[in-house]
């Protein structure tokens, strides 16, 4: 017994002599070796640490005052008011916040009041700071990726989640800003698979993937949640055991991310930017921003009709004609809260676009939303972007018309 407890303390300390306080993810392992050896060992074990670790061991000691083990947590607790500096005040003072188990709470009191007679000076906690105990077990949003848009204002998100313990979670969802969550996958994962599955995502062909601040990705989950319901339609099983986890927390800031790098007026008022809209529509992430077939056929009839007509008409009148058939797909389109959904749509890619170092072309794309609406259905009909992209799926859809007639 003696030979196992200093292994396993000399397996600690050197996990101690290289930790990063935010990266603690190898040791659970550990403290189930704590655990499995006899209790009055573990004790004086955890007592010994602390007493020649310091505030190197804090680390540590949260971990334990979260396990399985009620007694062996209140050592821990007991552990930390032996470390007498702010760090293990502050830590004391988070167990009293979160933890689940009175007994806990109740030795941390007691612990961070010998602290404060031995002259370590901390904040007196007020209840507003004292949030349900139940955050304890809460997973929270470590890291988060985006993809690019799609036609349909289809994305894919993946947000890292941090569990008790230090243990992780990649939770991937498929959403669109029309129906909300669609699907949601989730997997446990260790620190050095998790590092590969995130390079597998970011060389995944056809998909243009950044980084965003974790808050952030869980703000997107949250708004497509909010769209599921106005649907009225069901969210993947799956997100369920996440969607409390998601809610969490308050997100002061919930404007687009493009304008944390640019600022409106910058953009707002450039009009040789507007005349440069329809570029976006051969960079590859808008290859797939077109109106499909059915929604456009009627006006794609029209302009075919238009085109074969036998009535000799000059440029001018033809294009003409052309343009108002072109308008009254736009006005179609483009009705109820679809400008807005656009315009949001615009305001993402911009902050892609920027990400991936395409500076003009982000500049654009927020020049493009920023037009967007200004004048009502004006501005719309007179938008060059929504203009192009109408015009282009009016000519798929004309292809798809002529390719059909031509089997027949």
């Amino acid at each position: 017994m003696v030979r196992v407890m200093a292994e396993t303390r000399e397996r600690i300390e050197a996990a101690l002599s290289s930790i990063d306080a935010r990266d603690h993810t190898d040791l659970p392992r550990l403290i189930d070796e704590i655990h499995n050896l006899p209790p009055q060992a573990s004790r004086e074990m955890i007592r010994q640490l602390g007493r020649e670790a310091g505030d190197k061991i804090l680390v540590l000691l949260t971990l334990i005052t979260k396990s399985r083990d009620t007694d062996l947590a209140l050592v821990a607790v007991e552990t930390m008011a032996s470390i007498k500096s702010l760090e293990s005040a502050l830590a004391l003072q988070e167990i009293i916040k979160t933890a689940s188990d009175k007994k806990l709470r109740k030795e941390a009191k007691r612990s961070l009041y010998r602290m404060k007679m031995a002259g370590v000076e901390v904040e007196e906690l007020t209840e507003e700071e004292t949030p349900s105990p139940e955050r304890e077990l809460m997973p929270r949003p470590r890291q988060a990726l985006v993809s690019h848009i799609d036609g349909v204002g289809g994305r894919l998100i993946w947000i890292v989640m941090e569990r008790p313990l230090g243990a992780l979670s990649l939770v991937a969802l498929g959403i669109t800003d029309t129906e909300g969550i669609k699907e949601c996958l989730d997997v446990n994962l260790g620190k050095k698979r998790l590092k590969q599955e995130l390079e597998r995502i970011w060389k995944m062909e056809d998909l243009t993937v950044v980084e965003v601040p974790a808050t952030y990705g869980q703000l997107l989950v949250r708004e497509a949640y909010q769209r599921n319901l106005k649907a009225g339609i069901e969210p993947p099983l799956e997100y369920k055991k996440w969607q409390k986890a998601m809610e969490e927390g308050e997100i002061s800031d919930t404007s687009p991310l493009i304008y944390r790098e640019l600022q409106q007026e910058e953009v707002r008022f450039k009009a040789a930017l507007l005349l440069e809209f329809v570029d976006f529509l051969s960079l590859p992430e808008f290859s797939s921003w077109f109106f499909e077939l059915d929604s456009v056929a009627t006006y794609a009839l029209e302009l075919l009709e238009a085109r074969q007509s036998k009535i000799i008409l000059s440029d001018w009148a033809r294009r003409e004609r052309e343009a108002r058939i072109i308008g009254k797909a736009v006005e179609g389109l483009f009705s109820g809260d679809y400008p807005f959904l656009f315009k949001r749509r615009l305001e993402e890619m911009a902050y892609i676009l920027w990400k991936t170092d395409r500076r003009e072309e982000a500049k654009k794309a927020l020049a493009a939303a920023l037009a967007l609406g200004e004048d009502g259905d004006q501005s719309l009909r007179e938008h060059p972007l929504i203009s192009a992209m109408v015009l282009r799926s009016l000519n798929l859809a004309i292809q798809t018309i002529v390719a059909g007639s031509s089997k027949m």
